[in-house]
């Protein structure tokens, strides 16, 4: 049986992230950090700490735990994560920072005498959640415990839980008997699946959501002064449960927030709320296409048109966007998420543009047109989608296999856009008669790795799938295009003499290799013109590069020798070949500064 099954093994916890469940197996292990554990049990740390799908199916196969059980940390999603299915940037997550409830650690050191403090203390996912300000089965207040001593992106906890038994007295007497409070609870919920009861709040993702709290709590405590990224966690606490208050009072309490902060205004200015507050304006203005934000920004306008500023009607926040037919430009650009020329590009094609005023759009007919076909995505979306790199998805555009929306200009940073039912017919089309097959038998290969072995073939061998003129293959639970499986022979003879050519070019690096020399000897060589290069354009990538054709490597190792293979050949030192050839006769070649030396095949039979 696996030690990690035994019962002196360290146990998971209920709701513990994978991070910390390893770091407390190290500990166990007196090894000196989880980094170095993982290596020896083959598993990544960097993966688990990320929530790796196959790092936490390695961690729950090696300590029998049900992979299931390890999925309450975050899961690097982008430059954010998933934690518990809810969506989160670094900023709502401490993983750095340690917070604790002491009788929590207390419990957990008591549980497991026989193991060492820092592999029993468990850090679980409210404790990471910036937002939980409390534990929920003791009701007490969370602790700075410590601060990890490695830099940011190591999580390894028991680094920092060895430090906190004998700090245990002073933590507890630190944390305070709150009870578990109304903000805590609506965040676990939403964790849970739950916390939809909240009428403003109920259909907004709970990271917006918990900035709508934080920054209301901010005006009601701190009138929206403080910076709250400098706040600790019982401070925040107090703000979005400050916040939650007050959007769970509706229009009412909003409109006395309002009320209270124009109060502070001297008589006789003009200042509107989203001056007063402008986090909260802020970020309403920024979701007026989401329905989702409907009830807190209705609920905004009617709170200011009731308190001092019924003089700013609906246009504070964007009219709710859908009552306006007219939107700007910028408007549109900001809705969607797209740069201005593209904005200006799509408003044309489709026809929405106000006829007097060239920066006003028709929001439904733009709308409507955005739509059409299953919407619209970026090239390099659609490729993820499908599967394809960008360089395929550039071929099949180059082809004419895929038409993109509009006219994309050369410069950079600019992709094409393309409408999502055709790149979903175009797929369909291509694997409509293909057979599926479990692996790829020896002479077959996937499209993707067809440019490695057949340089340049890529844009006849899309040809020939979308025209029928090849046999296909698919390959089961694979996304769309790495599914297409083709035989390599048949894609050597969709290449005609003219495009084969490019088959016999190489690279300066690849013309080193199959010389036996030195890469950057190689460069040097092809650079003082000693054999025929020529800039070719690349299929495949869209870029130029220096090519030599692959015969150059036959007159090489007919016209030329170097000084290593000569010197094994007479069987002296390679530092003396020059001397012992020049008693005779025979120089190196003038080679510059390539780091080589080269001699004369014809100059070594002279001589000899």
């Amino acid at each position: 049986m696996s030690i990690f099954r035994s019962h002196n093994a360290p146990r998971l916890r209920h709701m513990e992230i994978p991070a910390s469940f390893v770091s407390r197996l190290a500990a166990w292990l007196r090894y000196t950090n989880a980094k170095l554990f993982c290596t020896d049990f083959g598993l990544e740390f960097e993966g688990i700490s990320a929530g790796r799908p196959d790092q936490l199916q390695g961690l729950a196969d090696l300590t029998g735990q049900v992979v299931e059980d390890l999925g309450h940390g975050p899961v690097r999603s982008g430059r954010r994560f998933l934690i518990d299915g809810q969506l989160l940037s670094t900023a709502f997550l401490d993983r750095v920072d340690l917070w604790v409830c002491p009788e929590c650690v207390a419990e957990d050191m008591a549980a497991a005498p026989h193991l060492p403090p820092e592999a029993t203390i468990a850090v679980r996912r409210d404790n990471v959640v910036t937002a939980i300000g409390s534990c929920h089965i003791h009701g007490r207040s969370f602790v700075h415990a410590g601060r990890s001593p490695w830099r940011a992106g190591n999580h390894d906890t028991s680094l920092t839980t060895i430090d906190i038994p004998a700090r245990l007295p002073e933590l507890t007497a630190m944390s305070l008997q709150t009870g578990a409070s109304p903000f805590d609870a609506f965040v676990r919920l939403r964790m849970e699946g739950g916390g939809t009861d909240h009428p403003l709040l109920g259909a907004i993702p709970l990271m917006p959501a918990i900035q709508l709290c934080g920054r209301v709590g901010n005006a009601v405590l701190n009138h929206g002064l403080p910076n709250q990224r400098r706040l600790l966690r019982p401070e925040l606490n107090r703000l979005y449960n400050a916040g939650l208050t007050v959007l769970d009072g509706g229009e009412d309490a909003l409109a006395a927030l309002m009320e209270e902060l124009g109060a502070r205004i001297p008589a006789g200015s003009t200042v509107s709320p989203k001056v007063l507050m402008p986090k909260v304006w802020g970020l309403l203005e920024r979701c007026t296409h989401d329905d989702a934000y409907g009830p807190i920004r209705d609920a905004m306008s009617g709170a200011a048109s009731r308190s001092l500023f019924g003089q700013y009607p609906w246009r504070m926040l964007g009219g709710s966007a859908k009552s306006r037919r007219w939107q700007s430009l910028l408007t549109i650009q900001q809705q969607h998420g797209i740069g201005r020329s593209t904005a200006r590009t799509f408003a044309r094609l489709a026809g929405a543009f106000h006829p007097q005023h060239g920066t006003w759009v028709d929001a439904d007919v733009f709308e409507r047109w955005m739509a059409l076909d299953a919407g619209l995505v970026p090239s390099w979306q659609a490729g993820r989608d499908v599967g394809a790199s960008p360089q395929a998805m550039a071929s099949l555009i180059a082809g004419g296999h895929l038409v993109p929306v509009g006219e994309v200009r050369p410069r950079q940073g600019a992709f094409p856009w393309l409408r999502r039912q055709q790149v979903k017919d175009l797929f369909s089309s291509m694997l409509a008669s293909a057979q599926p097959c479990n692996a790829t038998d020896e002479g077959r290969l996937s499209i993707v790795d067809i440019p490695s072995r057949v340089p340049g073939a890529l844009p006849a061998l899309h040809d020939a799938i979308v025209q029928g003129r090849i046999k296909v293959w698919r390959l089961i639970n694979e996304k769309p295009y790495p599914s297409i499986v083709v035989e390599l022979d048949a894609v050597f003879g969709l290449l005609s003499p003219g495009e084969s050519n490019s088959m016999e070019f190489l690279s300066p690096a690849q013309f080193a290799r199959r010389c036996g020399i030195g890469s950057s000897a190689g460069h040097a060589l092809v650079e003082m013109g000693m054999f025929r290069s020529e800039t070719r354009l690349n299929r495949e990538t869209g870029l130029r590069r220096r090519s030599i054709p692959a015969s150059e490597v036959d007159r090489f190792e007919a016209e030329y020798i170097t000084g290593t293979k000569l010197a094994r050949t007479l069987r002296v030192q390679p530092r003396d070949v020059i001397a012992v050839l020049a008693e005779r006769g025979v120089h190196p070649q003038d080679t510059g500064d390539a780091p080589i030396t080269l001699f004369l095949r014809s100059d070594l039979a002279a001589a000899v």
